[in-house]
């Protein structure tokens, strides 16, 4: 049950106040859905401390007041093998910069936009005894050292976001408390995608006119993503010879681990015969234009996704998904009511799903269900609730 977002003429006269800090300032998936998101908020006042980058100007041009960092930076530890002196330097600097912001704007809440710009949070906050939440998109991983680091800054921390209940499970697993974790699931909207004016679905539709079913990937190419899985599951396919499917991939390689991949990718492609199968568009701005003309988007990553956004895009532009079975996945597609789960890494499964599964939108009743679910609305009136309570508990130990 979705509730109306009414908050007290006290709180509306005078709203808390919160400065985000995110030491990340491209525009990537989580950055993504936190432009989003503080583009429509109304029941608190934003702040947002981040390094020059597509974030910062998109959030301006928001009207969202931003404050360029110095010194909050990826260290990027692959290209500069004199990182460790780089992140004492940026540890320093950003702390005196973070408590300079805090003393100034006197939010009543710091939030964390990433585990590691937590790090450069924590003594700013303690100093000023202004509460710290930070925000968790990603599942656990690097070894005892970042389960270390966790651990630490679930001390300081007052509460923690988690962006499903499988990252929130990870999280307790890591060691951090369970009642300091609420679990906020990203919104979506179909004012998100905004139609576009553009070629792509001539383009489409003329591959299109070649197969009983045109399925659509679209992500890094890595080899996390599944790629190679849904290539081997479309040879099986061939084999049964019951249906004819086409692939669409979106999405580009980067680095040379993703382009080797890549590479491999068009090998395995080439070795079963799938060239006039598989068209690769590489990187669009056309997301909804893809999610319009294919007839099943598929996601299938080989790792659990934390709350994959590209599924919550499909399902808002009434694509129909399928989807692999492991981290937060399940919980958008609601165990298939959404969507269509199938076993993680396993190619056969994933075949025979597409061949014999009768792939259809969901009714408006549904769609109008999952988009209540996963509306603006719902989020900003759990923030709201999580820094009201926050706030409240803070007031009551000072004058208990």
């Amino acid at each position: 049950m979705i509730t109306a977002l009414v908050y007290p003429n006290s709180m509306e006269q005078n709203k808390v106040k919160v400065l985000f800090i995110s030491h990340v300032g491209h525009l990537g998936g989580a950055e993504t859905v936190f432009l989003r998101f503080l583009a429509k908020v109304k029941s608190f006042t934003p702040f947002v401390l981040l390094p020059n980058g597509d974030l910062l100007e998109g959030l301006e041009q928001y009207g969202i007041s931003v404050y360029r960092s110095r010194y909050l930076s990826k260290l990027n530890k692959e290209q500069n093998r004199f990182w460790v002196i780089r992140f004492c330097f940026q540890f320093i600097a950003s702390l005196f910069e973070i408590f300079k912001e805090i003393i100034q704007l006197k939010p009543d809440i710091v939030q964390s936009n990433n585990v590691y710009t937590t790090v450069y949070c924590i003594i700013p906050c303690l100093l000023s005894r202004t509460p710290l939440i930070w925000h968790m998109h990603d599942f656990v991983s690097g070894g005892k050292e970042l389960r270390r680091l966790i651990q630490v800054i679930s001390l300081f921390a007052k509460k923690t976001i988690a962006v499903s209940n499988a990252v929130k499970k990870d999280l307790t697993e890591a060691g951090v408390p369970n009642d300091r974790i609420v679990t906020i699931y990203n919104s979506i909207s179909t004012d998100d995608l905004k139609k576009e004016s553009s070629s792509l679905h001539s383009s489409i539709q003329g591959f299109k006119t070649k197969f009983d079913i045109l399925a659509g990937i679209a992500g890094t190419l890595e080899e996390r993503k599944g790629i190679l899985e849904c290539i081997q599951a479309l040879s099986l396919v061939n084999k049964a010879g019951n249906k004819r499917i086409g692939l669409i991939i979106i999405g580009e390689a980067s680095d040379p681990s993703q382009k080797r991949y890549e590479a491999n990718l068009k090998k395995e492609i080439e070795k079963h015969g799938l060239k006039e199968q598989v068209l690769f568009l590489g990187r669009i701005k056309e997301i909804r234009t893809f999610f319009q003309t294919i007839d099943v988007f598929i996601h299938y990553p080989k790792n659990p996704d934390p709350l994959p956004t590209v599924i919550l895009e499909a399902i808002a532009l009434n694509c129909p998904v399928v989807v692999s079975d492991n981290g937060g996945n399940p919980e958008i597609i609601q165990n298939g009511r959404w969507g269509k789960p199938v076993k993680a890494n396993d190619p056969e499964e994933l075949a025979a799903t597409l061949l014999n599964h009768t792939f259809s939108p969901l009714d408006s009743e549904e769609r109008g269900e999952f988009l209540r679910f996963f509306s603006h609305q719902q989020k900003e009136l759990l923030h709201f609730k999580l820094y009201s309570d926050v706030v409240l508990k803070l007031s009551n130990e000072k004058y208990s």
